[in-house]
């Protein structure tokens, strides 16, 4: 990827949001030469917060550069039967583990030309015809030649790009990441001396789980798991009301969760998964570690508009059963930054063909997560419900 100069058709973009996909479009718009300021309404950007994900390290190497690579391990395969013993088979891979804040750090640290503005909430964007604005919520206007919206899956900046509301998907994802200390010998050795990624079904369930490094360079490493479990939707409203009974759409962190729903799907667990594995799930519970997060599903119909586009999960939103929202994500920037590297016309122009290139892909995506959680929707699970 060149260098754009003076005489590129962007010289000044705000990228909202400093998650994965907004500090992927920073890092790749600075080494064009495009001054890039970044909103983030978060005011801490080194939290250790955010769960394990598989990363593509060669993708990594493009977004940032070609700088090292975040901390990570290699996995292999390990496909379990939840239902008999014994049935257990592993086949190689070339995965990746890493989490979400040792990423979001890589990137920021490799975005590092852009001015990245934490604890700043933008609460709309203004079109005009030669620029476009960012409006913060205290009122400020400031101008750009661009606007990417980066701000993840509960945009607030994707209305008017036609594709209505991000659709609850028919399940839901309970989720934990927990070091190995926590852990029995037997289920260190299994999880950790040979690093895989577990995949156990158990339908109408389904369970992810691998180990992923330590908060610190030098701490213990830790497993992460999902767990992918179908609830109707009038049910998942009740589960959504926290322990000081408010409803939190967006999902729940484990501090939040009512004891009642907490006891009810940690009883589930024991009947459902075996060995280890219920001890990993079992444990992340007993700690408090456990977070709920409904998945949600978003057909883009489109990802660009004049001066302004989508990338990510703003643009366009998959399950996690996935594995694709990081490495989307950086595809996004990527193409973003070679159309406007190439550009010969106008910024809308360039903008067009980008999103000519990225939409198809975007919504095979969607597409694709659609059929993959078709198996544990609520019609499958509701019986272990009632």
């Amino acid at each position: 990827m060149g260098r754009m100069g003076s005489q590129g058709v962007a010289r000044r973009a705000a990228v909202v949001g400093g998650s994965i996909a907004g500090l992927s479009v920073a890092a790749v718009l600075g080494r064009l030469g495009v001054e890039t300021v970044v909103y983030e309404r978060s005011r801490v950007l080194d939290q250790r917060s955010g769960a394990g994900l598989g990363v593509d390290l060669g993708l990594i190497g493009q977004v940032t550069g070609g700088a090292p690579a975040p901390r990570h391990l290699r996995l292999g395969r390990r496909v379990v039967s939840a239902a008999r013993a014994g049935g257990t088979f592993e086949e190689p891979m070339g995965l990746a583990a890493t989490t979400y804040h040792v990423l979001r750090e890589h990137l920021l640290a490799a975005a590092g030309t852009a001015r990245v503005q934490a604890g700043v909430t933008v609460a709309g964007v203004e079109a005009a015809e030669e620029a476009v604005s960012v409006v913060l919520a205290d009122g400020r206007r400031e101008g750009f030649d661009l606007v990417v919206c980066a701000d993840g899956r509960l945009s607030t900046l994707r209305e008017g790009f036609g594709a209505g509301a991000p659709r609850y998907a028919g399940y839901v994802l309970w989720r934990a990441m927990i070091e190995e200390t926590l852990l029995s010998p037997e289920a260190r050795r299994w999880f950790l001396d040979a690093p895989g990624l577990h995949v156990v079904p158990a339908r109408p369930f389904h369970l992810v789980a691998y180990p992923v490094p330590g908060a610190t360079p030098e701490g213990p490493r830790r497993v992460n798991w999902g767990w992918y479990f179908g609830v109707e939707e009038g049910r998942l409203a009740e589960w959504l009301v926290d322990r000081e009974g408010v409803r939190q759409p967006g999902g729940l962190r484990a501090h939040l969760l009512a004891p009642g729903l907490v006891e009810e799907v940690a009883g589930i667990a024991k009947g459902v998964w075996p060995g280890v594995y219920g001890e990993l799930v079992a444990t992340s519970f007993a700690v408090g570690a456990v977070s709920l997060h409904p998945v949600c599903e978003y057909l883009p119909e489109r990802m660009a508009r004049g001066r302004l586009c989508l990338v990510g999960d703003a643009a366009h939103l998959a399950s996690p059963i996935t594995g694709a929202g990081a490495r989307t994500a950086m595809v996004d920037a990527l193409a973003l930054g070679e159309a406007l590297g190439e550009a010969r016309g106008s910024l809308e122009e360039a903008l067009a063909g980008w999103e000519a290139r990225r939409l198809g892909p975007a919504r095979a995506l969607v597409e694709a997560s659609r059929r993959l959680g078709a198996e544990f929707r609520a019609a499958g699970a509701g019986a272990a419900l009632r």
